[in-house]
C-alpha cells in the first residue's frame, strides 16, 4: 500500500462552520463494481493494493526528518497549552427533522425511542471538516447522532482512483444505521451496522465506530481506526483499540473487502452521570494525544478556558459530511452548548497539527514504530463527537436544567 503524507504546501483553515440542527438524508447514487477492488487499506492507497505488500514511506522528504522522540507527547501538550486556535466558528439553531429513506423508512409512529428504563441519555456537539482537498464534494467522512446512539464512518479515499466517491459509501452507511437504531433503539446498535453493512448499495468501504445505550451500558463496537474514549473524574476510564492490518491499513467494512462488523471490537463499558465520551475519524487520533484531549476536557468543564472561538459570518452547512440527528430532550442547553464548545475546540487543534509539518503527533510517533520516518500532522476529514452523559434525576450542577428541552445536532462543515 501507499504511504501517505501530507501535502508540502497546507493553509490554515478560513473557516470551520458547526450547527445544532438536524438535515435531510441526501440520496446516494449506485455506482457499477470495480474491476480492481479495493483490498484493505488507508485513506488514500491504490485500489489495488496486496495486503501483503509492506508501506513504504513516501519519496517526499519534506517530512523524512527525524522521527519523533520518546516526548512527542509532552511537545504536543506544550503546544496546546500555551497555543492560541484562530479558526472561526458559527452555531446555529433550528428543530430536527426526520430523515426520508428509500427502502429502509417506517413511519415515525414505528419508531422506537428511548427505552423507559433507560436512565441515562447524550448531550452532544459535533463538528465535521472535510479534508482540503475533497471539500467540494463534502470530505468522505460521515455520522449520525440519534436516539442515544452515535456513529462515525471514516471513507476509504483509495476509490477515487478509479473514479468512485468513497463518501457516497460512508453516507450510506450513516444513513442506514441511524434509520435501523430509529427503528429498533439504541441498544440494537450493532445489529444496525451489520444491517446498514448488508443493505448499502453503494460502491467502496469505510469504518465505523457506533455505540449506543443499553441502560447505563454504552455498547457498540469498533471497525478500524476510529474510536472513542470516555473520560471521568479528569481521567480515561475507557479507551477502543485502534484496529489495523499494518501501519496505515485499518479495517474496513465494504465492496469485497474481507473484514466484517464481526471482526471489529467490541464496546462494552458501564457509564456515570458526568462522563464525557468523545468520539472521532483517524483525523482526530492521528493528530491529537488522547492525553491532550483529557486536557481540553478538564479546562472546558473546569471554565478554565482561554475564549470561546470567533463567530464569522459563514453559513451553517448540512451538505458536508452527513446527516445529523437530534439529542435526548434531557439536554439542557448549557450542557449541549459546553458539547458543542469541546468538539469545536477538538477539532482546531486536530486542524493545527495537521497543518504543522515538523509538529510531534500520533500518526508521526506511530510511523516511526512501523520504521518509516516521519514528522508533523496528517491532513485528514476530521469528525469529532464529543457527548456528555448526563442522568435526569442527577442533582448535581451538570443536570441543572435539563427539562429546558430538546437541542437538535446536525452536520458541521468547514474550508480548510
Amino acid at each position: 500500500m501507499d504511504f501517505e503524507t501530507p501535502a508540502t504546501t497546507l493553509q490554515q483553515p478560513k473557516s470551520v462552520t458547526t450547527a445544532t440542527s438536524s438535515s435531510a438524508s441526501s440520496s446516494i447514487s449506485s455506482l457499477t463494481t470495480p474491476s480492481n477492488p479495493l483490498q484493505h487499506d488507508t485513506a488514500t492507497p491504490s485500489p489495488t493494493a496486496s495486503l501483503i505488500d509492506n508501506a513504504s514511506p513516501s519519496e517526499d522528504t519534506s517530512h523524512a526528518m527525524s522521527p519523533p522522540d520518546a516526548e512527542s507527547e509532552q511537545t504536543q501538550k506544550d503546544a496546546f497549552t500555551e497555543g492560541t486556535m484562530s479558526t472561526s466558528t458559527v452555531t446555529t439553531e433550528a428543530s430536527s427533522s426526520s430523515i426520508e429513506s428509500a427502502g429502509d423508512s417506517k413511519n415515525s409512529a414505528e419508531e422506537k425511542g428511548p427505552s423507559p428504563h433507560l436512565s441515562l441519555s447524550f448531550c452532544t456537539g459535533v463538528v465535521c471538516i472535510p479534508h482540503p482537498e475533497k471539500a467540494d464534494k463534502g470530505g468522505e467522512d460521515a455520522f449520525f447522532v440519534e436516539n442515544n446512539a452515535l456513529g462515525v464512518f471514516d471513507g476509504v479515499g483509495g476509490w477515487a482512483s478509479i473514479g468512485v466517491d468513497a463518501g457516497l459509501y460512508s453516507k450510506e452507511l450513516a444513513r442506514l444505521t441511524r434509520n435501523y437504531v430509529l427503528r429498533e433503539g439504541p441498544s440494537a446498535i450493532v445489529d444496525a451496522l451489520k444491517h446498514a453493512t448488508e443493505k448499502n448499495r453503494a460502491i467502496g468501504s469505510s469504518t465505523a465506530c457506533v455505540v449506543g445505550l443499553d441502560g447505563a451500558k454504552l455498547i457498540g463496537v469498533n471497525v478500524g481506526d476510529s474510536g472513542l474514549i470516555v473520560i471521568r473524574d479528569g481521567a480515561i476510564v475507557y479507551k477502543t483499540t485502534e484496529q489495523q492490518h499494518y501501519f496505515n491499513c485499518p479495517y474496513q467494512i465494504g465492496t469485497d473487502s474481507l473484514d466484517t462488523v464481526e471482526v471489529g471490537g467490541p464496546i462494552d463499558v458501564t457509564l456515570q452521570h458526568g462522563d464525557w465520551i468523545i468520539m472521532g475519524t483517524d483525523g482526530l487520533w492521528d493528530n491529537v494525544f488522547s492525553s491532550n484531549i483529557v486536557d481540553l476536557v478538564v479546562r472546558q468543564t473546569s471554565g478554565d478556558t482561554d475564549g470561546s472561538p470567533k463567530e464569522s459570518g459563514a453559513a451553517a452547512s448540512t451538505d458536508n459530511c452527513s446527516d445529523g440527528g437530534s439529542t435526548a430532550s434531557d439536554c439542557s442547553p448549557a450542557n449541549g452548548e459546553e458539547a458543542q464548545m469541546i468538539a469545536q475546540q477538538l477539532a482546531e487543534f486536530a486542524v493545527k497539527v495537521a497543518n504543522d509539518e515538523r509538529g510531534a503527533s500520533p500518526f508521526a510517533v506511530n510511523a516511526q514504530k512501523a520504521g518509516h520516518l516521519f514528522l508533523g500532522g496528517k491532513v485528514d476529514d476530521i469528525t469529532i463527537i464529543s457527548a456528555l452523559v448526563v442522568d435526569p434525576k442527577a442533582e448535581s450542577g451538570v443536570a441543572k436544567g435539563l427539562e429546558d428541552g430538546a437541542r437538535a445536532v446536525s452536520p458541521a462543515s468547514g474550508k480548510l
